[in-house]
């Protein structure tokens, strides 16, 4: 049975795709570097960010703990150690995620089962937005030379750093021009009636 008796097939699966980017984000909570009002373990106030001894010592005391979002986020840093030093880069993306992109997709899931006119445009800035910080996610550690992640590992690089931040331009991509077809579409519509329209003045 459809979750909404108006949407298309092809409509359900963006929703599906919308509930998934907000669990994501919502996960990013319990682990992202630094969270707004928390001062880390061992922060080197003079650099900003963690020491190689601090995010050991970090790293150490997350072993034996099992608090799942903790230990991801602990093996994610595997793949990309900023992580878990504190790099300024990734502190302010993850915050913009959790704070702006993760309530623009329950946005998204809601105005796609409620039919708001406005659907497709959320659709099209969350997916701009999350294109837009891949891409300097991957940019940014391309000029720090790789020296994050072990640079050809079959699971650390090429799976964790790779494959899983890939999916966050192909996703958004899929759905950014999904959303640009669709406003292009009412856009060629409004635009015929209006001419229409200038016709029978005339």
């Amino acid at each position: 049975m459809p979750v909404n008796p108006h949407l298309t097939i092809r409509q359900e699966k963006v929703v599906l795709v919308g509930a998934s980017y907000w669990l994501c984000f919502a996960f990013v909570f319990p682990y992202w570097p630094t969270p707004l009002g928390r001062e880390p373990v061992g922060r080197d106030l003079n650099q900003g960010c963690f020491t190689q001894s601090a995010s050991q010592t970090e790293v150490g005391s997350l072993r034996g703990k099992k608090h799942l979002p903790r230990c991801s986020g602990k093996e994610y840093s595997k793949g990309d150690s900023r992580y878990i030093i504190c790099d300024n880069f990734i502190v302010c993306m993850e915050t913009i995620t959790a704070s702006m992109w993760g309530p623009l997709s329950l946005w998204v899931v809601i105005a796609f089962l409620r039919q708001q006119p406005v659907r497709y445009v959320l659709q099209l800035i969350v997916s701009l937005g999350q294109i837009y910080g891949d891409v300097l996610y991957f940019l940014t550690e391309y000029r720090d030379e790789f020296q994050h992640s072990e640079m050809g590992h079959p699971v650390y690089f090429w799976f964790y750093f790779v494959f899983m931040n890939a999916l966050w331009l192909v996703i958004p991509g899929i759905l950014l021009l999904d959303s640009v077809k669709q406003l292009s579409h009412v856009q060629s519509m409004l635009d015929s009636r209006v001419t229409k329209a200038k016709r029978k003045l005339n």
